[in-house]
């Protein structure tokens, strides 16, 4: 998805808010995917451009699926930690494509970013005046868990939907 187009935005929408398929009954929701392409001016360490709107696509994307699947009580943060993840692969990661897999099972939201990288990230110390580089310790300290997959490739975290609920 690399339009922004009122149209495409629409359509994106009706997909989103019928990710659980048509006349659908079940009370666990097929996971939604979706992906973006990575701009080929994209340079290591910064976010292109022609990429700087998706992390903001991809919140309205995770919205839409969570108002749609009654989840509001999760949505702050799982908006937050989303944009983490998505800036950090279209910074750092070096695949063609970032993609997104939001999962809603056993009571929690699992959402999974997959930029291509073998990088393992790690939690960095940034200095106190530092404008970056806080991101993981946010996903840190705002998710049930989170955990990136063996090849570096997949970042994830996971809320409970259990109101109040704390790591």
């Amino acid at each position: 998805m690399t339009t922004t187009h009122p149209v495409e935005q629409e359509h994106t929408r009706r997909r989103v808010l019928s990710a659980d398929g048509p006349g659908a009954h079940s009370s666990t929701p097929a996971p939604l995917m979706f992906s973006f392409d990575r701009s080929p001016d994209s340079v290591p360490g910064a976010v292109s451009p022609r990429n700087a709107c998706q992390p903001r696509q991809a919140r309205r994307i995770l919205r839409a699926a969570l108002r749609h699947w009654k989840c509001v009580n999760v949505m702050d943060s799982a908006l937050l930690l989303l944009t983490e993840l998505v800036t950090n692969a279209l910074q750092h990661g070096d695949g063609p494509t970032v993609g997104v897999r939001v999962e809603l099972r056993d009571g929690c939201l699992t959402v999974a970013v997959t930029d291509g990288s073998a990088a393992v990230p790690v939690p960095r110390g940034p200095g106190p005046d530092a404008e970056n580089g806080r991101g993981l310790f946010l996903v840190d300290a705002l998710s049930t868990s989170w955990g990136v997959s063996p090849d570096g490739g997949t970042t994830w975290f996971v809320l409970s939907l259990t109101e109040g609920a704390t790591t």
